[in-house]
């Protein structure tokens, strides 16, 4: 699958390019480096262009764009490309039947190098990515589907009687995360899920910084001194079979992933 090569869909085209000269012709193209494509796409008009005489190597891979619509006339070829002094590189092209402006997928940009890549925001409108029945209710429940959302009342921690508070030191956190660490805190305070605080605390717990597939990270508290002190409440999980009885005769199943579901959850202040 070819993610968010949506870039297929518009017209106008932001961000990054890079620019690929074809040896021997005299011919430039811009391509646009999308760092969420997983491959290279290369219209055929421009492929014939820069080798005319070359036969095309048909593929069984299916690309596949942000809406889910396959791209079609698609082949494959392996080009060798030369940027400055990282050499001979040969990566390969699919080639597709469009009209719009070449893609160089992450790989490729990350192994040319040929600039820094800065996040491009860019907005798309409901109705130009889905259906129209799909964009009405997303608009209309737009309070459903957009931020964190806030679960009503407030989550209060319970502790044992005798209870003795603990101050951890902070885990050092590795030089090539902690812009990453700022970035995320600042975002966070942004948006209220955390607050800046000045005053002694009694308890203070480290934080544990992991980085995700995608390159940002995912902040997590470590808990194991407050955990020892928490009264549980003990509540039975239900079984398979049990949620499967409530199901019966349902023709309909909706599979939902709560986004940052711990931030809709307030505490108290307490």
């Amino acid at each position: 699958m070819i993610d968010a090569v949506n870039s297929l869909q518009t017209q106008h085209l932001d961000g990054p390019n890079a620019i690929m000269r074809a040896v021997d012709q005299n011919l430039n193209l811009a391509f646009k480096t999308n760092t969420r494509a997983e491959a290279n796409v290369l219209p055929t008009s421009d492929y014939r262009c820069m080798i005319p005489t070359l036969q095309l190597q048909t593929t069984r891979d299916v690309l596949t764009i942000y809406t889910g619509e396959k791209l079609e006339g698609t082949c494959i070829s392996h080009l060798r490309i030369n940027y400055k002094d990282r050499g001979n590189q040969i990566h390969p092209f699919y080639l597709v039947n469009t009209d719009h402006k070449p893609i160089l997928s992450s790989k490729t940009s990350q192994d040319m190098k040929p600039m820094k890549f800065i996040i491009n925001l860019t907005h798309y409108s409901p109705a130009s990515m889905m259906g129209n029945e799909t964009a009405k209710i997303l608009d209309e429940y737009r309070d459903v589907f957009e931020g964190v959302g806030k679960l009503p009342g407030k989550c209060k921690i319970h502790l044992k009687e005798g209870v003795v508070p603990t101050v951890q030191p902070p885990k050092r956190v590795p030089f090539v995360l902690q812009q990453k660490l700022k970035e995320e805190l600042d975002l966070l305070e942004l948006v209220g899920i955390i607050e800046k605080t000045s005053r002694p605390n009694e308890w203070v717990n480290s934080i544990v910084v992991v980085q995700k597939p995608n390159g940002s990270v995912r902040i997590c508290l470590d808990t194991v001194d407050l955990n020892k002190w928490v009264q549980r409440r003990h509540n039975p999980i239900p079984s398979f079979d049990n949620l499967a009885s409530k199901c019966s005769g349902t023709n309909r199943f909706f599979k939902l992933d709560a986004r940052n579901g711990y931030w809709s959850m307030e505490l108290d202040e307490e």
